[in-house]
């Protein structure tokens, strides 16, 4: 509604303009009759021209002598071209030059002033013998004649009787004679006529070029949107032919400027500036426009500009019969196109088709006054104006739409980041599905408490239902998934059912309720591209569910493969103990320290597990003095390292009082020396046997605990993956390192691993000193 009134503005600018124009001449004035204009007793207007169109004496191939002709009794139509008129016997030719005479009787004799426009090639004009106004030089062949356009208003004395020459030639246009009549009044009017109409020029030709170089910027800014630049360019040339055309105002910025320059500018603005616009407006209404016609036209008006660039004027300037063929046929085509737009309720189409309207009602309305010789004001540069406007118009409110939703998409990527994360925070599929369904239900204005999801099993049935406020309900596994095997979408009535699905199988199915369908059908539901996000947010997020659940069950799986390596591994060593003790009383003794020493083992690895089930392992610290733990740890590494070659030493540098919880530190210092244990046993077959040693002392603020092997030593990429749950390279379930480093920072410590250049091992653990 609110483009069809807009669509009626530039109408109501043009019927303004025809009911407010006003006539450039004296109406009911004299007229010229047989070469003469007899103004004596007129009543003339003095605010109004007085035309000196009519029958003027006719003189073929004569030019005067002084400023004066007798042409005789031949007379010709001012104005008027004489290609193909006939004077007695003889056909005139475009080719020539010719004298027409004027006699004016006033009984109001004074200075006046002559309008002339121009002519198509040079003209000199005389009064009473005298000079007055003169374009470029008139001569008898075209080495003598120097066209030029040049448009002027020249002051003359008039007498009682005053005699007016005018001499024409051309011998580089296809047009001969005079195409534009002469305007006589006062000098004021004439030069105020004059300033008006340049300054109307100037003001169309400035602001089609502001009106260009916008749109020229907006296109070069965003490199998109090929109709801004398609509309600039058109801007551009119709800002160039404003000046060319009319008063031709260029000359005055540029007098050197040729006559030949000026003609094909002329004509190269209308060819090009054709091509613009249909190519601008080819972009807008690119679903009605035919490309076959575009190409057409391209092709036609491309001829015509390459002829206008290389050939003589002359030559080119007989196209001109083409150009407003065409240029009326592709109009017309266009007017259909635009109108076709409008019943179609295309936006800003009707604001187009009116601004286009008025464009050809102008063009129309002037060639209809050169045709007549009806001397009013011309309204094609009104039409011109208003149809640009209209097209900035449309462009502008396409652009603030684009603007409008870049801001709506930020927001919307935005809101989608924000679910996304709070989705993969959930971290159960549960509750990451009912923050999308809850994000779909505002996104599409649905009812939260009739909206579902569906969770399937692995051959694609669904077996739970999740609604909003009821704990998960099992369903009965012969309710089938197979709406959803190829699309992503479905409706059934008002409910709207989407699956999200990898490539392989389907995650689970949402629905929701009442869903009005769209009447677009280019839009398959409300807000499309949004819901997809969500959609898509939903999908990774319960891949990565699923991803983490399968990580975390092959982790659990590896330890327990690990575990039960190690019990059986310990089960077959106690029961070799147990039949050693049966056959021999003599090793009864070693039998059961054997059993003694794997049955702790087996304890401790129990104990691994559960720490490192717990969430956090909890510490009792008590004071002791640094020499009774010392004393402990090496009654601990003695029977680790209890009938190995593999030396062992604890190093107390510093004595005092710290607190720590004794128990759990000793499993510190036990899964650390069977570690080293494990490193060191490819020493037993060298000539040097493994060291481990152990070094306590006191630092800024904290006891450190230094724990040293002479083993082989770590890679950079196992030191930094060392306290990682199941990545221990030796003995046991690769639990024991991760509890270490555990149970130091649960005291408050840090545990750091390094190795050294000639190979070992390096733990360093720090406890506060409280």
């Amino acid at each position: 509604m609110r483009g069809t009134r807009l669509a009626l503005l530039p109408l109501a600018l043009l019927l303004c303009a025809c009911v407010a124009r006003k006539p450039v001449y004296t109406p009911n004035a004299p007229r010229v009759v047989a070469g003469v204009l007899d103004l004596r007793g007129a009543n003339l207007d003095p605010d109004r021209e007085i035309s000196l169109d009519g029958e003027w004496r006719f003189a073929w191939r004569t030019l005067p002598q002084d400023g004066r002709v007798s042409p005789g009794d031949i007379f010709f139509p001012m104005p008027g071209f004489w290609n193909g008129r006939r004077v007695g016997d003889q056909e005139l030719s475009p080719e020539g030059y010719a004298s027409y005479a004027l006699t004016v009787f006033t009984d109001r004799p004074g200075l006046y002033a002559l309008r002339v426009i121009d002519m198509e090639s040079a003209y000199a004009l005389y009064a009473n013998g005298r000079l007055i106004a003169a374009n470029g030089v008139v001569g008898r062949s075209a080495a003598e004649e120097r066209p030029e356009w040049r448009p002027l208003t020249a002051l003359v004395e008039l007498d009682s009787e005053t005699q007016l020459t005018l001499a024409v030639s051309n011998f580089h246009h296809r047009l001969g004679g005079v195409w534009q009549g002469l305007a006589l009044g006062s000098p004021e009017l004439l030069l105020k006529s004059q300033r008006e109409a340049i300054a109307l020029q100037l003001f169309l030709a400035g602001s089609l070029l502001m009106i260009a170089v916008y749109h020229c910027v907006v296109f070069f800014v965003r490199r998109q949107g090929r109709a801004f630049l398609f509309l600039g360019l058109f801007c551009l040339c119709m800002s160039l032919r404003t000046l060319v055309t009319g008063e031709r105002y260029i000359t005055s910025l540029w007098p050197d400027l040729s006559w030949d320059l000026l003609v094909r500018l002329d004509y190269l603005t209308v060819s090009v500036g054709v091509m613009f616009s249909h190519l601008q407006l080819s972009a807008v209404f690119h679903r009605n426009y035919h490309r076959p016609a575009l190409y057409l036209l391209i092709l036609i008006f491309g001829f015509c500009a390459l002829a206008e660039a290389t050939l003589e004027p002359r030559v080119f300037s007989k196209l001109l019969p083409v150009h407003g063929a065409v240029v009326i046929l592709w109009s017309l085509y266009f007017l259909g196109i635009s109108f076709a737009a409008v019943l179609q309720k295309m936006p800003g189409a009707a604001v187009i088709w009116a601004g286009w309207i008025v464009a050809i009602a102008g063009g129309i309305h002037d060639a209809w006054l050169v045709q007549t010789s009806d001397r009013f004001q011309y309204l094609f540069a009104l039409g011109l104006q208003a149809f640009v406007l209209t097209q900035s118009y449309y462009l502008a409110t396409q652009y603030a739409e684009a603007f409008s939703r870049s801001d709506s998409l930020t927001e919307r990527m935005q809101s989608l980041l924000t679910l996304t994360r709070e989705l993969g925070r959930s971290g159960d599929r549960t509750i990451a599905i009912e923050r999308a369904l809850q994000a779909l239900c505002a996104a599409l204005q649905a009812d939260p408490a009739r909206a579902a999801a569906y969770l399937p099993d692995r051959d694609g049935r669904f077996v739970q239902k999740l609604q909003a406020g009821r704990p998960l309900e099992a369903l009965p596994r012969e309710i089938s998934a197979g709406i959803f095997t190829s699309a992503r979408f479905a409706f059934a009535g008002e409910t709207l059912r989407f699956a999200v699905r990898t490539d392989e199988r389907l995650l689970c199915a949402l629905e929701l309720s009442p869903i009005a369908r769209p009447a677009e059908a280019r839009t398959p539901y409300p807000e499309a591209e949004y819901v997809e996000g969500i959609l898509d947010s939903l999908q990774l997020v319960l891949e990565n569910i699923e991803r983490v659940e399968r990580e975390e069950l092959a982790r659990i799986g590896q330890a327990a493969a690990e575990i039960v390596h190690d019990i059986n591994h310990h089960c077959h060593i106690i029961g070799a103990g147990v039949r050693a003790f049966r056959e021999s009383a003599d090793g009864s003794a070693s039998a059961i320290q054997t059993i003694e020493r794997e049955v702790a083992f087996m304890i401790h690895l129990a104990q691994d597990v559960l720490d490192y089930a717990r969430e956090e392992i909890p510490v009792y610290p008590e004071e002791i003095e640094s020499r009774e733990l010392a004393a402990t740890i090496a009654d601990d590494l003695a029977g680790v390292f209890r009938d190995t070659a593999i030396a062992y030493s604890v190093v107390r540098r510093n004595d005092g009082r710290l607190r720590v919880d004794v128990e759990r530190f000793r499993r510190v210092v036990l899964n650390l020396a069977r570690n080293a244990l494990a490193a060191l046993t490819a020493l037993d077959s060298r000539d040097d046997a493994g060291r481990f040693q152990v070094v306590i002392e006191r630092g800024a603020g904290c006891w450190r605990f230094q724990f040293e092997d002479n083993g082989p030593g770590l890679s950079p990429d196992a030191a930094a993956r060392f306290f990682e749950p199941f990545a221990s390279s030796g003995r046991g379930a690769g639990l024991g390192l991760a509890v270490v480093e555990r149970i130091v920072v649960a005291h408050g410590g840090a545990v750091r691993v390094s190795s050294g250049p000639e190979g070992g091992a390096r733990f360093e653990a720090e406890i506060p000193d409280y």
